[in-house]
């Protein structure tokens, strides 16, 4: 199993907010298993983002109706840095 890490949070309010939506939107289990399944989909788009692809919003791919950007990567560092 792998090693877990517990560590404290803290959030303004608005984001509080935001993250109880979430969970709710999302029948996550908890606010952690959000916060994981955030985390998934951000190194996804981090990682896409960086081998130079796009990512795009629309219902299929002939109705495109908008791009994700994803704002100050800066240079990534691989795994093992």
């Amino acid at each position: 199993m792998p090693k877990k890490y517990r560590f404290n949070l803290e959030l303004p309010g608005v984001d509080e907010s935001r993250l109880a939506e979430l969970l709710e939107a999302t029948g996550a289990a908890s606010r952690t298993e959000v916060i994981r399944r955030a985390l998934e989909n951000y190194s996804a788009l981090v990682s896409q983002s960086a081998e130079g692809n796009r990512i795009y919003v629309g219902k299929d791919r002939s109705h495109i109706t908008g791009e994700i950007i994803i704002p100050n990567l800066g240079p990534l560092r691989s795994k093992r840095e």
